[in-house]
């Protein structure tokens, strides 16, 4: 398995440090809100941090993974994305895949063209 540095990747198996919460917590105070959903409370604090927003930056939606690597690029994190590992999905729609695999078995495919967009 490898990782590459990414320009965005999705939060559905997204490993985040929690000095990076930290971080985000301390650039962004405005992003504090007090939570008013019944036993949503915390014990450490009455506050949750918006890091998972949506917005319009640039003149492009981003969504809340999008938004959250927004904000982590705005730190001048990086992010890297793991290649070689088979993740899946279980929603509206469920699927599998390994990102790495996909890469040998469809080179030279439209798939290397959208490989490409994910670097940084």
């Amino acid at each position: 398995s490898s990782c590459i540095e990414a320009k965005d990747i999705p939060t559905g198996c997204m490993l985040i440090k929690r000095s990076v919460i930290t971080a985000l917590m301390l650039k962004y105070p405005e992003r504090q809100y007090q939570n008013n959903i019944a036993g949503m409370d915390s014990k450490m604090s009455p506050y949750f941090y918006d890091l998972f927003g949506t917005g319009v930056i640039n003149n492009i939606y981003l969504s809340e993974d999008y938004y959250f690597c927004y904000l982590c690029k705005s730190l001048g994190i990086s992010l890297y994305l793991e290649t070689g590992f088979t993740f899946g999905h279980i929603g509206r729609e469920i699927f599998y895949g390994n990102l790495a695999q996909q890469l040998v078995e469809y080179k030279g495919d439209e798939l290397n063209l959208d490989y490409k967009h994910l670097r940084k």
